[in-house]
C-alpha cells in the first residue's frame, strides 16, 4: 500500500507561515460538537480567493466551504448599511490547535512551529494582508508609511520585533483608546518590506509601489 497523502503540510515554509498569519490577523477558531473550525469573513472577492488559495497550499485535501449572504449592521458613524459578506470555513484539528494554543483574547504569539526565516516572512505577509495598510501623504511623500493595527499594544510590539529580524525599522504608536499601530516610515525599511514581505491584494500593492518608487 502507498503512503496516505498528507492532509496538512506542517513544513516550516512560507505557505504555512502565511496561512497562520492570515488566521492570527483576521480569522477565528472555534469548536462545535463535531468540528474544529477555522473561519474568515470578508466583503472582498479578491481577499476571499487569496484565503482559499492559502488554505489549499497547506491543506490540499481538506474541503473549503464558502457561503455568501447579506449582513445589515450599524456603523460607528450611526449609518445602517447592508453588505454582501463572504464566509470561508475549513475544518482542521491540527490548525485549530496551533491557533488556539497561540491566540488568546486578541493577543497572539508566533507559533513555535515556524522555525525558519522563510516561515516567519510568510507569517508577516499573512498578518499584513489581513490587517496591514499603506498611508500616502501626497503633500509630504516622505511621511507616507506602511502600517498595521491591533487592539493590543503587545501585538504591535511583536510585529516590530519580527520586522527587526530582517533589518526593517518600525515604531509603535497609540492611535486611539484600544487601538495601536506599528509604522514603517524609514525609506530603506519600506523598500526592504516591499522586497521581503509585500502585499498580494491589488489595492494595497498599488499603494506600496507608489511610496517605494
Amino acid at each position: 500500500m502507498g503512503r496516505r497523502p498528507i492532509e496538512v503540510d506542517l513544513t516550516p515554509r512560507w505557505e504555512l507561515g502565511y496561512l497562520l498569519g492570515l488566521i492570527m490577523g483576521d480569522g477565528s477558531a472555534y469548536k462545535n460538537r463535531r468540528n474544529y473550525v477555522i473561519a474568515f469573513r470578508t466583503t472582498s472577492d479578491e481577499y476571499a480567493e487569496l484565503i482559499t488559495k492559502a488554505i489549499k497550499a497547506v491543506c490540499p485535501r481538506l474541503r473549503t466551504h464558502r457561503y455568501e449572504h447579506n449582513l445589515t449592521r450599524r456603523l460607528p458613524n450611526g449609518i445602517i448599511r447592508t453588505d454582501r459578506m463572504i464566509d470561508i470555513r475549513f475544518d482542521s484539528k491540527i490548525i485549530w490547535k496551533i491557533v488556539t494554543d497561540n491566540k488568546k483574547n486578541y493577543v497572539w504569539n508566533v507559533p513555535p512551529i515556524l522555525t525558519t526565516d522563510e516561515s516567519i516572512l510568510g507569517f508577516l505577509a499573512g498578518l499584513y494582508d489581513a490587517e496591514g495598510f499603506v498611508i500616502i501623504n501626497k503633500k509630504r511623500p516622505c511621511c507616507s508609511y506602511i502600517g498595521i493595527g491591533f487592539k493590543e499594544r503587545v501585538n504591535c510590539e511583536k510585529v516590530k520585533e519580527l520586522l527587526s529580524r530582517f533589518n526593517i525599522k518600525s515604531i509603535v504608536t497609540r492611535r486611539s483608546k484600544g487601538h495601536y499601530e506599528t509604522w514603517i516610515t524609514n525609506k530603506k525599511s519600506k523598500k526592504i518590506f516591499k522586497t521581503l514581505i509585500g502585499f498580494r491584494l491589488s489595492e494595497k500593492r498599488k499603494k506600496l509601489n507608489m511610496i517605494c518608487d
